[in-house]
């Protein structure tokens, strides 16, 4: 079996509410910290962020199975997996997962594997698994150890709708590798894993994350 395609495009899945919050919105959007902070004289609303549309990531095998991975930061990350991802990995293996991630990672070094190289890795990481999964007729979860509890606590804040696909998936990336296979999967996961690559500058393993969120 072989990865035939490798094809990356912007989603946009931003939540559109049509009910009113149980809950009343802080006026003042709560406080996050923010790399901003130090120019909140400047800035007064600590803006930060972009405006790119989420990225979708889709891996085909030879035999037309296809696995999903999704990504923040459209705008630059697309063109990573396409004109630099995409070349590298079509024509192998698609179950030797850990080294076509370590492949990833070796090749963007020159742009540094935090950040928006991580993003891009994150989609096209998450995709494969998501192909293996299908490809051997297996829940994912179980392809990484198996799970770990039956159920999670489940956390609660009053931030943003903005940010709401970030915070969720913490609890949601569990609840899904249990009981669901593949589209969820890669979902949930995706933000997860970029959220904190973003952070901390390193690649969590998914056991570690699978670990982290059952405990």
């Amino acid at each position: 079996m072989k990865i035939k395609s490798v094809k990356a495009f912007p989603i946009n899945i931003a939540p559109r509410p049509t009910t009113k919050p149980r809950v009343q919105e802080d006026p003042n959007g709560g406080y996050f910290a923010s790399p901003m902070d130090r120019y909140a004289s400047d800035r007064p609303g600590r803006t930060w962020s972009d405006n790119w549309d989420r990225v979708a990531c889709v891996v085909t095998a030879d035999d037309g199975t296809w696995g999903l991975g999704v990504s923040i930061a459209a705008g630059p990350v697309t063109s990573i997996i396409n004109d630099h991802f995409s070349e590298l990995i079509v024509g192998l293996n698609p179950m030797a997962t850990e080294k076509l991630w370590d492949m990833m990672r070796r090749a963007s070094a020159a742009h540094g594997t935090a950040g928006i190289a991580s993003y891009a890795i994150s989609a096209v990481d998450n995709a494969i698994w998501d192909l293996k999964g299908k490809l051997l007729n297996r829940p994912v979860y179980e392809l990484l150890g198996g799970p770990v509890k039956e159920q999670i606590f489940c956390f609660a804040s009053n931030i943003p709708t903005l940010l709401f696909p970030l915070c969720t998936c913490c609890y949601f990336q569990y609840f899904f590798l249990s009981f669901c296979p593949s589209f969820f999967l890669s979902f949930c996961i995706s933000f997860f894993h970029s959220f904190f690559l973003s952070f901390f500058g390193c690649r969590w393993n998914m056991c570690v994350i699978l670990s982290r969120a059952s405990t």
